[in-house]
């Protein structure tokens, strides 16, 4: 007999209805969920006895036959383990792609314990305040932002592993170096020691600099290279680009930390270089750093560029 013979009338609706909610959740559904979509509990008792329903953690269930992706294990330990519950640690950095691990367990910080047992599989982790500027998500899963997740990796890692997470970091542009400040700010007692020197020693921070000071910046680097003068904040299609040398095709961003290093303004950066490629326009990126310690490699990357 299948789930839906001899199911009362309306069942197989709500069943529809749970499938919906689930599929939003990579396949995973809570117990709440289920009532809400107007199963009873017996209903639900009798899903899992018929196999449509697989149990993971007490009040969390797989939904149908098919076998969990990662996604799904994840944001069913998170709801597993209440509300505020957020992906963090190792398994944040891990959803990040800032650290790989072996480890099986699955980190979740949660602001408060009240009510909440410890689970197989899962490491809890209990804050006494877990501010929302620290949460977002990742592709569909509550996680701890990068800087949340880099100061709470920073107890448990040594110095070097602390270093090369922040490098990591900075390579992938997910750092923005306003929240982790905020970040370290807010984290008084907290061992941040080997963050904080990590940062330093890879020269992440920056000067806030204008806009207006970047660009004079670059401009001084053009006179001085004996390059031709490119118009500035000029719009190529849709967009309005840093430096443009439009007979040469040639586009040129300077960026500061403060205010591209993060995972929106990486996607939308490289949208517009493609848009950008389509039209025939040819894109260099080059940080507030370069400009102001790497005048030289600039201006020959520019020139080589100009004479392309």
């Amino acid at each position: 007999m299948t789930s839906e013979e001899g199911a009362a009338p309306g069942a197989v609706p709500l069943d529809r209805e749970a499938a919906r909610v689930a599929s939003g959740q990579f396949g995973v559904i809570t117990y709440a969920q289920l009532r809400a979509c107007g199963l009873s509990r017996d209903r639900v008792e009798q899903r899992v006895k018929a196999g449509q329903l697989q149990r993971l953690w007490q009040g969390v269930y797989a939904f149908g036959h098919r076998e969990l992706t990662r996604e799904g294990r994840l944001i069913a330990a998170v709801l597993a383990c209440g509300e505020g519950a957020v992906l963090s640690h190792r398994s944040a950095a891990q959803r990040w792609e800032l650290l790989p691990t072996a480890q099986t367990n699955i980190d979740i910080t949660v602001p408060t314990r009240a009510g909440r047992a410890n689970r197989p599989g899962i490491h809890l982790h209990c804050c006494r305040r877990l501010d929302p500027a620290d949460l977002t998500t990742r592709g569909g899963i509550p996680v701890t932002t990068v800087a949340r997740t880099l100061v709470d990796l920073a107890t448990s890692l040594t110095p070097h592993q602390t270093e090369r997470v922040v490098h990591r970091a900075v390579h992938l542009r997910l750092l923005d170096t306003r929240s982790l400040d905020e970040q370290l700010a807010r984290a008084q007692g907290r061992r941040t020691t080997p963050l904080q020197a990590a940062i330093e020693q890879l020269q992440v921070r920056e000067p806030d600099i204008t806009r207006t000071l970047l660009e004079e910046r670059f401009l001084e680097l053009v006179v001085d290279a004996q390059l031709p003068r490119p118009e500035v904040n000029a719009m190529v299609g849709e967009h309005e680009v840093g430096f443009l040398w439009r007979a040469e095709r040639l586009i040129v961003e300077t960026d500061g930390a403060s205010t591209h290093l993060t995972a929106e303004a990486f996607e939308e950066d490289r949208r517009r270089d493609a848009v950008h490629a389509m039209l025939g326009f040819r894109t260099l990126r080059f940080t507030w750093r370069q400009v102001v310690y790497e005048p030289r490699f600039v201006a020959r990357a520019i020139t080589a560029a100009v004479a392309g």
